[in-house]
């Protein structure tokens, strides 16, 4: 509709969005599997026609599926001696965390972080509806402040999904990197990068040494305007 396009944001969109995810899973039966597709189904209905939401939407979603995936596959060679754990800057309203928790190795888990209370609250919804609810640790709090507990607990990383404050994308990659807490072979994905000046963050990842970097094209969520997302293999 015309005035809820790309960047457009109004008061009550995000219980709008629970409602219609409500509705949708509202028929019982299926499996874990199969609810959370259907609430993906219905978040990206949403988004596509009737209001835009800052979801990483579901042609770049599969992008990060992919990238999962493939970390995944990777650890499992190694035998899987350590649990799986994935990592969350920018919950939003947890589309992104149904994703990622639907894919996760049995004793897997993840650890999403965003300092937002009300879009906090509708996240611990819709990870119940998708079934993924015992996969996700929501925390309301800021990635500095999730990045000091992992360090403080002696917990590493296997994939990291970064999609907050543009600004401190670089900041927090580095906490990651000074804290120890990534894994050898943890993969990190980042959205936004075409659209938001991110070059600080872009230099790093391409000249630290640290990352091994893939750059894919894509577009902005719910949009056709170019997008691409980088996905850098850590160590």
């Amino acid at each position: 509709p015309v005035g809820d396009g790309e960047f457009t944001f109004h008061r009550g969109t995000e219980e709008r969005f629970l409602g219609a995810l409500r509705a949708a899973s509202a028929a019982p039966g299926g499996s874990a599997f199969d609810a959370a597709e259907n609430v993906l189904r219905a978040a990206d209905d949403f988004c596509w026609h009737t209001h835009w939401m800052m979801n990483i939407g579901d042609v770049k979603g599969r992008i990060l599926d992919d990238a999962l995936k493939e970390r995944i596959s990777e650890w499992a060679k190694t035998g899987g001696a350590n649990n799986f754990n994935a990592l969350e800057f920018g919950t939003y309203v947890g589309y992104s965390s149904v994703r990622i928790a639907r894919l996760l190795p049995p004793q897997g888990k993840l650890l999403s972080a965003d300092p937002d209370e009300s879009t906090q609250r509708i996240s611990g919804e819709v990870v119940a509806l998708a079934g993924v609810a015992q996969r996700v640790q929501l925390v309301t709090q800021s990635a500095a402040a999730t990045v000091d507990d992992l360090r403080r607990n002696g917990d590493l990383v296997d994939f990291v999904f970064i999609d907050h404050d543009k600004s401190e994308y670089l900041r927090d990659l580095r906490r990651l990197e000074d804290a120890g807490v990534l894994r050898r072979g943890c993969a990190i994905v980042t959205d936004n990068v075409g659209v938001f000046d991110v070059s600080d963050f872009l230099a790093h990842v391409r000249g630290s040494g640290a990352f091994r970097s893939r750059f894919y094209p894509a577009a902005l969520e719910y949009t056709a305007e170019a997008d691409y997302m980088p996905v850098g293999l850590y160590g």
